[in-house]
């Protein structure tokens, strides 16, 4: 795992786009122009990201960048930039942002990748949240996941020290961001996941996190700036107003970022800026203890966020820790917790003795999205840690009393309002809810509940979610009913996935046989009491307030298997019919006893889906999917031809960059040939071109050299690559007589050790193994006398290795390679070499490969005869000595020899 270094090898990219005149720069290629041209450099973005005109954080981002014209699009439905009058939308410009990110990883991985973990801060909302994953959507990187900043870095922070978790720590996670300051508390333990046998692993829980969305450097570096401003305005006497100066207010930003980082280790910094405003420089010296002075109110709220992520963590529901005491040390980590007052009101809160600064600010984050990624990817072997984020906003549905079959009636249009997720709710998480005896349509809404005082402000009022509509319930109910079977509940599956998303995942109707309810005489089969019984020992709620309300209950499993019953594919005009499911109660009977130990919610929940016959015969159950619609009701997505029109963007931007970068490339090669052609006319090429070829291969690298200086800088990609191809069609022919001259004596030289040295020594040992007909070496050392003498032993000569035609082929190669060779340097000696040589280079290279492979393939052969002749003479060997030892010579002799026969047979 690596952290990608960029074009300029820094570690660290900023969030920066740049767009002028077509052309687009992000990152550190765009912080020259934040000062230069600052109404077309856009950043921050991903803090505004899925907000409208309204939210506290786009108000304070007007303020610190007031030359921007920032609108909200009618017809994107989404905050847009307006430059030279078109529409840039916010998503359009992260996906830009995003996608460079891929395109630099995949230049330093010289790999593809497609996907990706986006890292977000713990208090995104479900609309913010959606609007990163379209974001990603346009730039084309599939999403593994979203995952919390605070969760990353103590995924980092536990990945080598996985055996802390046997000790069940709690550590106090402190990030002093650049928007936002945040306090989480994490929990680490070994606990043992669900359906895996392999044991124990290592788990993170956040026990709860507290945030100040309007607290982070930013917040310090404002201040900073508006010192800056008004001292600057003092000195000069001026009246102005300087937020209208673009470039003004660009430098002072940058200056009051510059004085603010250096503040942090220094005492005191001379803040200088030349030409700040209307030829005005500014040079004031700032000090610590002035910057203090005008954050202090800043700083104080910085308890106020641990006291807050204290009283979250005591609502959690795998809260470990209750008071300071509990945790064993703070990290902190983020750019504004290097100022020494930030940190003492750290100490002073948490009464600490030291911090914790074993974390780094800028990676840590990364590295612990990388472990996830890997984690969840197939082809990487990683230790597993299973994260347990924590639900930062309480989710509530609000839904109408449902009018039951049992006479009772409910208020028309009364409402009441349920708890779904709560407030430090782990997640992923699973619940379902339960509409019982359903008689028409379903209409519910999933909105904010009781929102935490310090997300209140952030939330900005958007406490709706979405709406969702259950359709087409009478219609169904009424198709089955032909068949005998009455209407149980409506069940949906709402999901807070990994991402922090919720999910409606599907609902479905749970229906019944009318022969399967109790009979006319009242009896009840023993199994049903019982079952009556354990519902109201663990308060299943089936009683009279099922009857009048909707009930929530966790889903059986957090995991894939919620116990659900599975479609049955069948004929749509039956009772079973498409889409529809029907349960054999003996799986559930299994499943139910498999799952007695486990939670009682889960315990009850199954006991739900039983469905008893007074003769003692367990019914069925069916199933039967249902459409519903979901409004977004927090920010709307984005009309399909908006998602077009971002996508035509990046497509035309896309093409301008490559064709931009094929420009480049050309002019390159342009400029490198003039270059190495004007140095070789002066060097290179004076021995070996002629007083005419000289003339004009100058007349012409004179012309395209004169032209690009001129009118090369601003031509057409076309163009230069026309330029290009006619110099090095001049060009050329004299580089490969040149490189000729250059190489052919080496060429010929190698050529000459081959014959001498490898040639010559095999077709001596040619020579002296060849036959009139070769066999194998199986076949050879069979044939040997059984008596093996010390001269059979040590031959290595006269071995039916080869044949005398391949031999005499050999020498005939040889010996015309010979006489060609005293030819080519006879007549490269006397060439004129101001004239192609006679002989080329590649006719020398061919010669030497062709008789190397020969060369190799009768070495080969020959090694691979003699090493097999060897293993099998050693063997034949063996094998007569213990024959010799048996006492029944001549049996024992015919059995030896048999033996090895088969396995020179087996060889052969």
């Amino acid at each position: 795992m690596e952290i990608v270094l960029d074009s300029a090898s820094k570690r660290t990219i900023q969030t920066l786009v740049l767009l002028k005149e077509g052309n687009r720069l992000f990152g550190n290629g765009a912080v020259a122009s934040a000062t230069r041209d600052p109404t077309v450099v856009f950043a921050e973005l991903p803090s505004i990201i899925g907000k409208t005109m309204g939210h506290p954080t786009v108000i304070e981002y007007q303020k610190r960048y007031p030359y921007h014209n920032l609108t909200f699009s009618s017809e994107s439905r989404q905050l847009a930039f307006v430059i030279n009058g078109k529409e840039f939308t916010v998503e359009t410009l992260l996906a830009m942002f995003l996608e460079y990110v891929r395109k630099t990883a995949e230049a330093f991985a010289e790999s593809q990748i497609k996907t990706a973990v986006i890292i977000v801060p713990s208090y995104f909302t479900q609309a913010e949240r959606r609007a990163v994953l379209r974001s990603a959507n346009l730039a084309n990187i599939e999403v593994i996941q979203l995952m919390d900043d605070n969760v990353a870095v103590a995924l980092d922070y536990i990945r080598p020290r996985v055996k802390l978790a046997e000790e069940k720590p709690v550590y106090l996670f402190f990030d002093v961001g650049a928007t936002a300051t945040s306090a989480t508390l994490v929990s680490y333990q070994m606990v043992q996941v669900k359906g895996e046998p392999s044991g124990e692993h290592p788990h993170v829980f956040v026990l709860g996190a507290a945030s100040d969305t309007t607290l982070g450097t930013n917040a310090f570096i404002d201040r900073l700036q508006a010192y800056l401003i008004s001292r600057f305005k003092a000195m000069h006497n001026l009246d102005a107003d300087i937020s209208k100066n673009a470039r003004a207010v660009a430098k002072f930003r940058q200056e009051a970022s510059r004085v603010f980082k250096i503040l942090s280790a220094n005492k005191e910094i001379q803040a200088s800026v030349e030409e700040v405003y209307n030829g005005l420089d500014l040079r004031i010296k700032v000090s610590r203890s002035e910057l203090e002075a005008m954050c202090a109110d800043l700083v104080a709220r910085v308890p106020l966020i641990l006291q807050a992520a204290m009283d979250a963590a005591a609502t959690s529901p795998a809260a470990v820790a209750s008071t300071l005491s509990d945790i064993r040390e703070v990290i902190i980590f983020g750019g504004g917790s290097r100022i020494p007052t930030i940190q003492l009101a750290i100490l002073s809160a948490t009464k600490m003795e030291t911090l914790g600064k074993n974390v780094n600010s800028d990676e840590a984050a990364a590295m612990g999205a990388i472990y996830q990624a890997a984690s969840n990817t197939r082809g990487f072997l990683v230790k597993k840690i299973v994260l347990r984020g924590s639900n930062r906003y309480p989710l509530a549905v609000t839904l109408p009393r449902i009018s039951t079959d049992n006479g009772t009636n409910s208020v028309e249009g009364e409402l009441v309002t349920r708890l779904l997720f709560p407030a430090s709710n782990p997640f992923p998480h699973k619940r379902n809810i339960k509409f019982p005896r359903p008689q028409k349509d379903i209409f519910f809404q999933v909105h904010y509940g009781e929102v935490p005082e310090n997300l209140s402000r952030y939330l900005n009022g958007a406490e709706a979610v979405m709406n969702v509509s259950i359709l087409g319930v009478k219609e169904v109910i009424e198709k089955f009913e032909a068949s005998g079977y009455s209407p149980q509940a409506v069940k949906t599956h709402l999901e807070l996935d990994a991402s922090g998303i919720l999910q409606l995942s599907e609902v479905n109707l749970i229906m019944t046989h009318e022969g399967l309810e109790n009979k006319s005489d009242g009896t009840t089969s023993t199994l049903k009491k019982f079952a009556d019984g354990i519902s109201n020992l663990f308060g299943s709620g089936e009683g009279k307030a099922s009857e009048d309300k909707a009930q929530l209950s966790d889903a059986v499993e957090q995991t894939k298997g919620d116990n659900e019953t599975q479609p049955l594919k069948g004929n749509g005009s039956d009772a079973t019919s498409a889409n529809a499911t029907t349960t054999a109660p003996q799986t559930k009977v299994s499943k139910f006893f498999f799952c007695i130990g486990l939670t009682c919610a889960c315990f009850v929940t199954l006991f739900d889906s039983f469905v008893l016959i007074t003769d003692g015969r367990l019914g069925e159950t069916l199933t039967h999917p249902l459409p519903f619609q979901v409004q977004i009701l927090d920010l709307v997505s984005p009309p399909v031809e908006s998602v077009g029109a971002s996508m035509a963007i990046l497509r035309e931007y896309d093409a301008a960059d490559n064709e931009r970068d094929l420009l480049n490339e050309a002019k390159n090669n342009l400029e490198r040939t003039i270059f190495t052609t004007l140095s070789d006319i002066e060097v290179a090429f004076d021995n070996h071109t002629t007083e005419s070829e000289l003339e004009e291969l100058s007349a012409t690298i004179n012309e395209i050299s004169q032209w690009y200086d001129e009118e090369g800088h601003y031509a057409p990609r076309s163009v230069v690559e026309e330029h290009l191809t006619r110099l090095r069609e001049v060009v050329d022919p004299y580089k490969r007589r040149v490189q000729a001259f250059a190489e052919l004596p080496a060429a010929l030289t190698k050529l000459e050790e081959l014959l001498t040295s490898k040639a010559q020594a095999i077709s001596i040992v040619m020579h002296a193994n060849s036959a009139h007909e070769t066999v194998t070496a199986s076949e050879f050392v069979q044939a040997l006398n059984e008596t093996l003498g010390k001269e059979e032993e040590e031959k290595k000569v006269g071995l039916p290795i080869y044949t005398h035609e391949e031999v005499e082929a050999l020498k005939k190669l040889i010996a015309e390679t010979q006489t060609w060779l005293i030819e080519t340097r006879a007549l490269l000696a006397n060439c004129d070499p101001r004239v192609d040589p006679p002989v080329r280079l590649v006719t020398v290279t061919e010669r030497i490969a062709a008789l190397n492979a020969k060369l190799d393939y009768f070495g080969h052969k020959g090694e691979t005869w003699f090493t097999t002749y060897k293993r099998l003479f050693d063997l034949k060997k063996v094998l007569l000595i213990e024959a010799a030892r048996k006492a029944e010579a001549t049996s024992s002799k015919y059995f030896v020899l048999t033996s090895f026969d088969n396995y020179c047979k087996s060889n052969h």
